[in-house]
């Protein structure tokens, strides 16, 4: 998920804009809309599966919708108006955006944001679990000797 990030903040993903940019033979028309340019805003928040997807998390959309210039700008702003478990739900959301992308364009998978939501909560609570039972470990190995 780190290097997710330093993609996003430092605009590196490959979105269909930034390989069109490339080679002239790759259509840059978002594939979960077919009406925009694939961004890496328009993946992350603009397009509807994003904007769907992020309604569900019932995190503030005004938080979330705030890009005003940079994608390293947009992460740091947002992680600042967050408490610390939305500040995950929202690392793990670009992530399972961006992976139901990469799914679409490479395999013509697509999955439903209400799926989408679901596995990431899945995912983010079976972590969550596996560190309180880490942490209750350590401290009762702890506190036996």
């Amino acid at each position: 998920m780190r290097v997710l990030l330093w993609k996003v903040c430092s605009e590196a993903l490959p979105t269909l804009a930034s390989l069109r940019r490339r080679r002239s033979d790759i259509d840059s028309e978002c594939t979960g809309c077919g009406v925009e340019t694939e961004t890496i805003r328009h993946v992350l928040i603009e397009c509807h599966f994003a904007r769907q997807f992020w309604a569900l998390s019932q995190m503030p959309w005004q938080c979330l919708s705030d890009w005003q210039s940079s994608a390293a700008d947009w992460v740091f702003q947002v992680l600042q108006r967050l408490d610390g478990t939305d500040a995950v739900c929202f690392c793990g959301g670009i992530w399972k955006i961006w992976q139901d992308r990469c799914c679409r364009v490479m395999e013509g998978k697509t999955q439903s944001p209400a799926a989408a939501w679901h596995e990431l909560t899945a995912i983010l609570d079976g972590y969550q679990a596996a560190r309180r039972s880490t942490r209750f470990r350590h401290t009762v190995g702890s506190t036996a000797g």
